[in-house]
């Protein structure tokens, strides 16, 4: 898999404060469905990564400062970490992947 989309996963991650075990889940579920061979990349593998940790932080209500993880978090904090907004887009694939 590539690495920089890898070290996005984790820099997100870390920036939303995961622990190791959830920030190693939301990089699992990118691999899962990066790697499975129905994907036909309804999204590029950056929008995948945020998707993926966006739907990991909603699994657990995720909150960083006492509020919780949504769209427009990812989005400033894409814009923040990497130049650019990413919005959260996960309803493209979820109902094929889960």
């Amino acid at each position: 898999m590539n690495d920089r989309i890898i070290r996005m996963g984790e820099i997100l991650s870390d920036a939303l404060f995961f622990p190791y075990e959830i920030q190693e889940e939301a990089l699992d579920l990118f691999e899962a469905i990066a790697l499975h061979p129905n994907w036909m990349n309804q999204r590029s593998n950056r929008g995948l990564m945020v998707d993926c940790v966006y739907e990991t932080a909603k699994k657990y209500e995720w909150k960083v400062d006492e509020k919780k993880v949504t769209i427009w978090t990812m989005v400033e904090l894409t814009k923040d970490k990497f130049g650019v907004g990413t919005q959260p887009k996960p309803h493209i694939w979820r109902g094929l992947f889960g």
